[in-house]
């Protein structure tokens, strides 16, 4: 993303490729956790 402060409304396909960019991937999530169980458990705890 390019910080120039203009925007712009993006495509769904768009705002998904964006999102997709930005957000780890489950995978990681899962590496970093064990498993999606783990990662909420650790999110409600807060």
């Amino acid at each position: 993303m390019c910080g120039d402060g203009n925007v712009r409304e993006l495509t769904p396909r768009e705002y998904d490729k964006h999102r997709a960019e930005d957000e780890p991937p489950s995978s990681v999530i899962i590496e970093m956790f064990g498993s999606w169980e783990e990662a909420l458990e650790e999110a409600a705890d807060d």
